[in-house]
């Protein structure tokens, strides 16, 4: 069964550490894709597709071998998802695109995976729109305390994992080595194949160059999920 590890901090850079914290591929017990396994069967729908983490999590279900991965980003990035391994996009500025990714849902055998890369309230709620009824549907989410029927994302699971979030709300991740190693061989595996042909490729990362005013904005940009890919801060500033 194909799971969901995915981890995200807005700015994280690309070194491989900071990459371990921010998103995990979890190929599930089958193993990772070189195992001679069968493939998860069902369908990963992600919201915020273009997001780092999104992209990722492209990735990682294509190496698991997940054959029906949808993007929901803006139209601008379908076709460098499709490279990445999606196999449909669409746009979330359409406005009949709740009932465009429901219909391409409603054919799904086996789970539906549905992923909020973007970790709004706004995007969990959309998101769980698009999904049909359906017998099994995993719902996850890079954000901490916001549906309760959303799954929250650790990466880290091999030690006991608790946060108090504001309003007194925890969130506890017991120790789970099972879960740590399927951690390991998927981040071992964008490692081994880190900008190999069919491998892993990195987010695009921007430089910017200019003033420390501007240099905040950029950040609160990147904050605000209004950029492609990575910003890079070329010191010093101006």
């Amino acid at each position: 069964m194909f799971q969901f590890c995915l981890l995200s901090g807005p700015a994280a850079s690309e070194s491989s550490a900071p990459r371990h914290r921010k998103f995990r591929a979890c190929f599930g017990e089958e193993g990772t894709p070189d195992e001679g396994v069968a493939a998860p069967e069902g369908t990963l729908v992600i919201w915020g597709g273009a997001t780092s983490v999104g992209m990722a999590a492209v990735q990682f279900a294509r190496a698991a071998r997940v054959s029906s991965i949808i993007a929901i980003a803006s139209s601008k990035r379908h076709e460098y998802l499709k490279i990445l391994g999606a196999t449909q996009s669409f746009d979330y500025n359409d406005t009949d695109v709740i009932e465009k990714v429901k219909s391409a849902l409603q054919s799904t055998s086996g789970t539906i995976w549905a992923f909020d890369a973007l970790g709004s309230p706004e995007s969990q709620v959309l998101l769980k729109k698009a999904i049909p009824q359906h017998d099994r549907t995993v719902l996850a989410s890079v954000l901490l305390g916001g549906d309760p029927e959303y799954k929250a994302i650790m990466g880290a699971r091999r030690f006991d994992v608790e946060f108090e979030l504001p309003g007194g709300q925890k969130v506890v991740w017991p120790k789970d080595m099972a879960a740590a190693d399927r951690h390991w061989r998927g981040f071992r595996w964008a490692v081994e194949n880190y900008g190999a042909p069919g491998g892993y490729v990195p987010a695009p990362v921007r430089v910017f160059e200019g003033s420390g005013e501007d240099a905040i904005k950029e950040v609160y940009n990147v904050k605000n999920m209004s950029t492609f890919g990575k910003l890079v801060l070329k010191h010093p500033l101006k």
